[in-house]
């Protein structure tokens, strides 16, 4: 029988790449930490030794908690309830059993599904697996592919039978994921999504430490509600790695409400219609290039931070002024304000990068 929770947390771990040891410090960090009350946590884990069975884990308030390492080849042998054989950690069909597997082990009236590996925005590859692609298999996911998993978990599964949306939260642990293009395809499967624009440190979210937190908060009284989560995570993330200035980290979360991202997009469609019939112009091209150079970039110029893009616009030409207005307050609402309509509902950056 499925035990009746509030939260259900999935942590999806593609290791089989140079990241397997930091995720093995995240299990571990994990096991030093007491999920709070009404909250259980399901963890994959695909470790990067060749021929070792990829981990499932189901942790709840009954799970023992060791303290200090124990022996034994596996992290946090009190939580292990299985060992599958080694599978592409980029196949959205493993995913997707995962995700089943979940839902049928804890009935939840929320669900947060993370998703933890290489990152590379919407253009580029997604969880990868290393011994997959030495093996001709794709070795990587899509952001469709994503999709196709939370829609294909869904299907004749009395766990998700009636619900508004499969996932209530989306977390992407990985670099370059907090994108319009990714949060454009998960529309209608996720209500909000966690992620970052810029490079995550190899360590990822601070798991352990976000426990921590969280439990303070639960024992607070605080809500928990999706939308409290989600700021709780942006928050704590932030504040973790405050601390790591002296090492020269920088990094950047935010929590975006998906079911706002059309908004956002019929703002962009129509800057474009203002942009492209001048689109020839000299003087246009050169102020569309410098706003690009001037606002905040990632991936090595690859990706512009949308908000800043449009601001740094507006001052190289004036006739875009409103177009590129709309655009801002539909990302960020600038006054903070409790009935705002911008996606972004909760930003934080560290670091000077």
């Amino acid at each position: 029988p499925r035990t009746h929770v509030k939260w259900l947390v999935m942590l999806y771990l593609s290791g089989d790449n140079n990241l397997s040891p930091d995720m093995v410090w995240a299990i571990n960090e994990i096991s030093e930490s007491r999920v709070p009350e009404g909250f259980a946590v399901t963890i994959q884990y695909d470790g990067v030794t060749p021929g070792s069975p990829t981990l499932r884990y189901a942790i709840d308030r009954e799970t023992p908690v060791r303290r200090g390492m124990s022996r034994g080849p596996l992290p946090f042998p009190e939580a292990k309830i299985d060992e599958l054989r080694e599978d592409d950690a980029g196949n959205p069909r493993v995913l997707e059993d995962f995700i089943r597997w979940s839902v049928n082990g804890y009935h939840a009236r929320y669900r947060m599904l993370i998703l933890s590996g290489h990152g590379s925005g919407s253009v580029g590859d997604f969880l990868n697996d290393d011994q997959a692609r030495r093996q001709l298999q794709p070795g990587a996911m899509s952001i469709p592919g994503v999709s196709l998993a939370i829609t294909y978990a869904c299907e004749n599964n009395p766990g998700l039978t009636n619900v508004d949306k499969p996932v209530h939260i989306l977390g992407l642990d990985s670099c370059l994921m907090s994108t319009l293009e990714v949060a454009s395809e998960l529309k209608g499967l996720a209500s909000l999504l966690v992620a970052s624009e810029g490079f995550v440190p190899n360590s990822g979210w601070p798991y352990g430490y976000l426990l921590e937190q969280l439990k303070a908060r639960v024992g607070r009284g605080e809500s928990v509600d999706p939308e409290a989560i989600s700021t709780y995570l942006v928050r704590d993330c932030a504040e973790y790695y405050s601390t790591y200035l002296p090492a020269g980290v920088s990094f950047d979360i935010s929590s975006c409400d998906i079911d706002r991202i059309d908004d956002v997009k019929t703002a962009v469609e129509l800057l474009a219609s203002e942009l492209l019939p001048s689109i020839e112009e000299r003087g246009l091209q050169d102020a569309a290039v410098l706003a690009h150079w001037r606002a905040q970039s990632f991936k090595w110029e690859q990706y512009v931070d949308l908000w800043d893009f449009c601001g740094q616009l507006k001052r190289q030409v004036d006739r875009l002024g409103v177009a590129c207005d709309n655009v801002m307050t539909r990302v960020i609402d600038a006054t903070g304000g409790r009935d705002s309509t911008a996606a972004v509902i909760a930003h934080e950056t560290v670091g000077i990068e």
